[in-house]
């Protein structure tokens, strides 16, 4: 099975890290970023909009079903949530 990490393009030799599919107006997405940054973790982010459409549709396999808002949190190939998810997971 092909990971996320492939299908985006985010991949790299670090495990324990985050991917942030986001939009770059959202300002949830501008807080998760700020949020990884301040707690030292590693990160890829991809631009919801720069997505192909079989893109789009691995990150909406990988997320609960009906998740529509943004950003799309996921660390180590799971799906955590959105901003909130991940403060929670944080502190």
């Amino acid at each position: 099975m092909t990971s996320l990490s492939d299908i985006l393009g985010t991949q790299d030799d670090s495990s324990n890290r985050f991917i942030i599919v986001g939009k770059e107006t959202c300002v949830f997405t501008k807080n998760a970023v700020v949020l990884l940054v301040v707690k030292n973790k590693l990160y890829s982010y991809v631009e919801y909009s720069s997505l192909t459409p079989n893109q789009v549709d691995a990150v909406n396999a990988k997320c609960e079903h009906g998740y529509r808002t943004f950003p799309r949190v996921f660390y180590n190939e799971r799906f955590v949530g959105g901003f909130t998810e991940l403060t929670n997971m944080l502190n």
